[in-house]
């Protein structure tokens, strides 16, 4: 866990690599469940018409957050922070019930309105 005292310790940051290893992979209940909400109607990506279908990588992205907030720990809220993505690779495509990793490296911060965007 990294403690986070202040936004300026965010900028230490920058160009650091994090892995996020065994994350749980998804069940056919939760792919349905997203397919349903997102009106995905991509044949690769739904059970009715694939075997072993593929995991939407929006899907994968939504837990993105929760696994940041794991390597966080905020001591002091002084500022607000938003961490957003700009550069997301896949490099393998992912399957129901897989565990898989994510690498997550900051590569630029910048100051807007006494906010910190970090990316």
């Amino acid at each position: 866990m990294i403690d986070i005292k202040d936004i300026a310790a965010l900028e230490d940051l920058i160009g650091q690599e994090f892995e996020l290893k065994d994350q749980p992979g998804f069940t056919e209940e939760q792919l349905q469940s997203y397919l349903t909400l997102s009106g995905d109607k991509t044949p690769l990506h739904d059970p009715e018409f694939m075997k072993n279908p593929v995991i939407p990588g929006n899907m994968i992205l939504m837990r993105l957050p929760a696994l940041l907030q794991s390597l966080f720990q905020v001591t002091e809220k002084q500022q607000v922070m938003t961490i957003g993505y700009e550069d997301i690779q896949f490099r393998l495509p992912l399957h129901l019930n897989f565990k898989f990793d994510m690498l997550v490296q900051f590569q630029k911060m910048k100051h807007l309105k006494g906010k910190a965007y970090l990316w």
